[in-house]
């Protein structure tokens, strides 16, 4: 869930490097109201996803089954899951994760026209491969040049050795909203305290 927890400050990042340029008019907060909209559709899928995670997670769905290893005649304690997680809670991690994305889209395409030529054509947010790919597409999508620096303050590309900066995490938000499929979801159990057997 961490990409989708960073997806309000990055979209909102786009208008905020411009505010004072832009004075945050009433035309202007229209103009963002349906990025801040996804934003807080994806807040809202999060938090519901958390409490209905964590009501999960207070019933008995786990049993411990205990296995001696025929090697080392160790006693190995395994957590076996007796109940499948809920299929609506990929509904509810995609539905985040779709309207964290769209949120960027929305916000560029928001930003393009507060500060160029209005235009109802279609702009993305420039997922890129590297820096040289993001200036690349900054071009080819008119943006102006005095949103380049926000845009490129993301880094929005994957880390590498061939180049400085990049954000996995954020990149990660395009790949997985660029599936087309709903949201893996798997269980990791972290050890919080361990008894020793009575003698």
């Amino acid at each position: 869930m961490q990409p989708l927890t960073r997806s309000r400050a990055r979209a909102s990042h786009i208008l905020g490097n411009n505010r004072n340029a832009l004075l945050m008019t009433n035309a202007i907060k229209s103009e963002f109201s349906r990025a801040y909209e996804s934003i807080s559709w994806a807040e809202e899928a999060i938090l519901e996803l958390n409490m209905e995670i964590r009501d999960f997670f207070k019933k008995d769905i786990a049993t411990v089954i205990t296995e001696v290893n025929p090697n080392t005649r160790e006693h190995v304690q395994k957590l076996r899951m007796t109940q499948l997680l809920p299929k609506h809670f990929r509904r509810k991690a995609t539905e985040a994760l779709t309207n964290s994305r769209h949120a960027f889209d929305q916000a560029t395409f928001a930003a393009r026209n507060l500060t160029g030529k209005r235009s109802q054509k279609s702009v993305y947010y420039p997922w890129s491969q590297s820096p040289t790919d993001l200036k690349r597409l900054l071009s080819e999508r008119g943006l102006d040049n005095a949103l380049w620096r926000t845009f490129e303050s993301h880094e929005p590309y994957p880390r590498s050795d061939a180049y400085i900066g990049g954000d996995d995490v954020m990149r990660s938000l395009a790949t997985m909203a660029n599936g087309k499929h709903t949201v893996g979801l798997s269980i990791q159990a972290h050890i919080t305290r361990v008894g020793l057997p009575r003698t």
